[in-house]
């Protein structure tokens, strides 16, 4: 194409920009098929990148869509042969290779999901691991953070406590195993704290607050 008109896709590149009232006369005038490559090059998409993407066999609306992604040719190929759309694919590229992104979505994943995979230090094998362990896309972003094993988040979750509050009881020195009582006992890991130093149970601590009695502070 770039030889119909004697440029090469550096100097078709810079006629693009070129404000020379010939230059842009002699591009606007070209055959049907210089037109596409300008419209190509005006989308975004490099004019020396053009030929490869034809040679794969995209077509001028297919390498603009997928052109926006800023992937290979290649690349772009095999996330279509995984059933894969561009708008996903601009998404999860952030974050993964075109191989996990498929594992992903069958796992539940979404669009939405992808900022956060970008985002965080978890990698595809590990989702994987928290998946088997019958976590939800939504709870692994919301356990993952916390620092927590997949074992321990596990226990917490057994235990019906949020990931902040399973947070609050570990940083009150609990386990989901001594947190569960005091939990069933309706006090708050702070004051579980108190009356766990002072030697005083569950049970005894809820008669003591029903009582009008505060935790020990000694």
């Amino acid at each position: 194409l770039l030889a119909a008109i004697d440029y090469s896709p550096e100097s078709f590149e810079r006629a693009l920009t070129s404000d020379d009232p010939a230059v842009q006369r002699r591009l606007s005038s070209a055959g049907p098929e210089v037109r596409e490559l300008l419209r190509l090059a005006q989308a975004g998409v490099r004019p020396r990148d053009i030929e490869s993407w034809r040679a794969t066999g995209f077509s001028a609306d297919a390498i603009v869509e997928w052109g926006e992604t800023g992937m290979t040719p290649e690349r772009a190929l095999k996330l279509i042969d995984l059933g894969l759309d561009s708008s996903t694919a601009i998404s999860f590229s952030r974050s993964c290779e075109p191989e996990d992104v498929i594992k992903l979505i069958d796992l539940g994943f979404v669009e939405d999901d992808a900022e956060w995979l970008a985002d965080t230090d978890i990698s595809v094998d590990e989702i994987v691991e928290w998946s088997a362990a019958g976590f939800a896309p939504a709870a692994i972003r919301q356990w993952q953070p916390t620092g927590f094993s997949i074992e321990e988040s596990d226990a917490w979750r057994r235990i019906k406590t949020t990931p902040a509050e399973a947070v609050e009881w570990s940083r009150c020195r609990f386990t989901p195993q001594t947190a569960k009582t005091w939990r069933q006992a309706k006090i708050a890991p702070s004051d579980a704290r108190l009356w766990s130093k002072a030697g005083i149970e569950p049970l005894v601590a809820k008669r003591r607050i029903s009582a009008g009695l505060r935790p020990p502070t000694k």
